[in-house]
């Protein structure tokens, strides 16, 4: 199964000791182990990193090891392909749906994603042919 995961994923897994940071911590070690294979924008990596940089350069880069520490997962870079696909989704959705939000769905769409998992409610209501969205409480694989 091919998983993609928003940037909350990453961020619950290493900041947030409830149940989500649990959860996430089980999606990333199941990506890892290969049980899934795992997809996310490189953009990932600049949402989930600033904020830990404003704490201090240390902090950022332990985030960043840790994210590129994660086996079996592809972080996908923009390409022409993903940001037309971005562009239809955005006329398709409106103008609910950022940017940032449009290209992780786009890059779940190119790769092949079987499910994309978020913690946004706004994205898990947006139905796209072939893809299927979780809200990280409710995925349950």
């Amino acid at each position: 199964m091919r998983v993609a995961v928003d940037s909350c994923i990453f961020i619950y897994a290493s900041q947030d000791n409830s149940d989500l940071g649990a959860a996430s911590r089980i999606i990333l070690n199941k990506i890892n182990s290969g049980e899934y294979n795992g997809v996310a924008s490189v953009l990932c990596l600049s949402e989930v990193i600033a904020k830990p940089m404003t704490v201090s350069d240390d902090l950022g880069l332990k985030e960043q090891l840790l994210m590129e520490g994660i086996s079996h997962i592809d972080y996908v870079s923009v390409n022409e392909e993903i940001a037309i696909r971005s562009a239809h989704l955005r006329a398709e959705h409106g103008p609910k749906l950022k940017l940032i939000d449009s290209i992780h769905l786009a890059t779940a769409v190119e790769w092949k994603a079987d499910t994309f998992i978020t913690n946004d409610r706004n994205l898990a209501k947006i139905a796209i042919k072939g893809l299927d969205i979780k809200l990280l409480q409710d995925f349950s694989n």
